[in-house]
């Protein structure tokens, strides 16, 4: 009788233990990954998973493949912070038991509306690599030198490139020389202006081909579309090359720079010799660096002497620079405010995320998209 009476104990200590244990990894196995549905924006994560939407740009930060944070592709999986304290996500919890909150209950996203500093479909990018084009203007329906909106224009694409009526393409140019750094003198790459937009109509079939002037040569190894220039920023010539349109908001979202900081300008927008508030500029790092699209810079100047005239490395801030696009080892930013006009060759360094709110400050805002 006490056998089975041990027995039975026994087998009660186990059966708890392994409950607790169940709950207990029930309770704190979180988990790692979330899997984008259609809605769903880092903030909605962050509120979801840590009751804490303001950790969005940690999210951001460790989910380097976004480069957009409000625009979340379905389907992408999302590596979640480990290191913050996250919620239990029970797992039967569905959008079926849960509706999707309205579009209007999503909290509004503040930005800085640029549109009156810059027009942001001509500010163009620094390459340290050249021109990857996709194409170029090979002729034209009418003898023209200069070509300007409302032109019908053919350009040519790779046959294996494809290429529907409808797609857009940005018309570019780069610099006729490399630029040099301004203190070691060596070339370290080229300004690619933005000329206009154009949008296909039709690829040109083997009939009409012949008729049109300056294209034997080429179209063995190239197809040839019909287009439309539908926007000129500057003047375009046949042999531009085509960069694919990559549409860029002028609604920036401000962002802190979570690293210290410095780097230089190396050139400006059109290739000017001075730099004032509103310029466009350029810098040789990006996104590979940690510099995102609204992060705020200070333009810093060393001063080659005091006011006795004597020889000094004190340093003096000039003004302040927004960045608006940030690819992977460039960058593009404008000049928001500065106190007086200066040269290629300056050092910005990141800003710190109060004083760049107050800089900010003054700028219109509007709601990101």
């Amino acid at each position: 009788m006490k056998n089975r009476y041990r027995l039975a104990v026994l087998l009660i200590v186990i059966a708890v233990c392994f409950v607790g244990s169940s709950i207990s990894i029930t309770t704190w196995a979180q988990p790692l990954t979330h899997t984008v549905q259609k809605g769903d924006t880092l903030w909605s994560i962050c509120g979801k998973y840590y009751d804490d939407p303001d950790l969005w740009p940690k999210l951001w930060e460790m989910n380097t493949f976004i480069t957009n944070p409000h625009l979340l592709k379905p389907g992408d999986v999302l590596t979640l912070l480990e290191k913050e304290p996250a919620k239990e996500v029970p797992a039967a919890e569905t959008r079926a038991t849960k509706p999707e909150p309205a579009a209007d209950e999503y909290p509004k996203t503040m930005g800085i509306n640029v549109s009156g500093l810059t027009n942001v479909e001509t500010i163009g990018f620094f390459s340290k690599k050249g021109i990857m084009s996709l194409g170029y203007i090979a002729s034209t329906r009418e003898e023209k030198v200069v070509l300007s909106k409302g032109d019908i224009v053919y350009v040519a694409f790779d046959k294996d490139r494809q290429v529907n009526p409808g797609d857009s393409f940005t018309v570019c140019r780069k610099s006729r020389q490399a630029l040099k750094d301004s203190l070691t003198g060596k070339k370290i790459g080229v300004v690619v202006t933005f000329l206009g937009k154009l949008i296909i109509r039709e690829q040109v079939s083997e009939d009409k081909l012949k008729e049109i002037k300056g294209w034997l040569k080429a179209r063995a190894k190239k197809d040839l579309f019909e287009a439309e220039i539908i926007k000129s920023y500057k003047e375009i010539h046949i042999g531009d090359p085509v960069l694919a349109y990559e549409p860029i908001s002028s609604c920036v979202r401000p962002l802190p720079i979570s690293h210290e900081l410095t780097t230089k300008i190396v050139a400006v927008k059109d290739l000017h010799d001075l730099i004032a508030q509103w310029s466009v500029v350029y810098l040789a790092q990006g996104f590979n660096n940690g510099i995102r699209r609204g992060n705020v810079f200070e333009i810093v100047k060393k001063k080659g002497v005091n006011a006795a005239g004597k020889p000094s490395f004190s340093e003096m801030v000039i003004g302040y620079l927004l960045i608006l696009e940030s690819r992977e080892d460039t960058a593009t930013g404008v000049v928001v405010a500065a106190k007086k006009e200066f040269s290629v060759g300056t050092f910005v360094r990141n800003l710190d995320w109060t004083k760049a709110q107050s800089v900010l400050s003054i700028l219109p805002e509007c709601t990101v998209e």
